[in-house]
């Protein structure tokens, strides 16, 4: 009886982990394929909230996932590769724990700036957005978590020994590693933990500093990055007009 309800529940576990990723899978989907009813052309482009979202849930669930599968194959195969992946995947856990809340902060300043963009007639621009400058802030604390993911996974592979990580969730430089190559990791790991605490301080700024005046569209200018492909524009597109708050 008990080997029964322990299948029962196994199975159930997995039915409700292909259920959660093939929902964030179709999420993920939809966002590159929903377009306007009426004229593709229409369609918004992606904001910088949804680019950096998109990259930290897909760093997020794609740890968890090769941890669920290393503990699920462990089970039926002992092997010194599953155990060594285990490690690094474990070493992943604790770099994308940002990711959560690094996403909610985006999220927060892009709402903000869509309150200050609402026009006098009561729409809001589809490129209203925060600042340039706290959009490039943004996909820096983003970049910042993937390079620290991927040192998490590189690094095993060049020492041969475990992962340590320091309460930051940074990966430490093995001991028996050529010095230069120590020096180099320790510059990027501090770059990068300069990077994510200092890009989510700085999007956190700009919330209490963004203005009607100081945002797009109604500012000028742009970022440092570049920004993501748009829609072709198609012969029924309208030609944008946005007349600013207040003037």
């Amino acid at each position: 009886e008990s080997e029964g309800i322990k299948a029962v529940l196994t199975a159930a576990r997995y039915l409700a982990l292909v259920s959660m990723y093939g929902g964030f899978t179709a999420v993920v989907c939809s966002v590159f394929l929903i377009e306007h009813p009426k004229d593709p052309a229409l369609t918004p482009p992606l904001s910088t909230a949804m680019l950096c979202t998109m990259c930290l849930s897909a760093q997020f669930f794609g740890v968890y996932l090769g941890l669920f599968i290393c503990n699920t194959v462990k089970q039926y195969v002992q092997s010194s590769v599953v155990t060594k992946l285990m490690a690094v995947f474990e070493a992943g856990q604790k770099t994308v724990m940002f990711a959560p809340m690094l996403s909610i902060l985006c999220w927060a300043t892009r709402m903000r700036a869509l309150q200050l963009a609402k026009a006098e007639d009561g729409t809001i621009p589809t490129t209203a957005g925060p600042p340039y400058w706290a959009q490039d802030c943004m996909y820096l604390a983003t970049w910042s978590v993937l390079i620290q993911l991927t040192m998490a996974m590189i690094i095993p592979a060049l020492s041969g020994e475990d992962i340590e990580m320091d309460e930051n969730g940074c990966v430490k430089t093995p001991k028996n590693m050529n010095p230069i190559v120590t020096m180099s990791f320790e510059a990027i790991r501090y770059a990068s933990l300069l990077s994510m605490y200092g890009g989510s301080s700085a999007v956190v700024v700009s919330m209490f500093l963004m203005t009607p005046e100081n945002i797009p569209p109604y500012s000028e200018g742009h970022g440092m990055v570049p920004p993501p492909p748009q829609v072709p524009i198609g012969p029924n597109a309208p030609e944008m007009k946005v007349p600013i708050p207040g003037f």
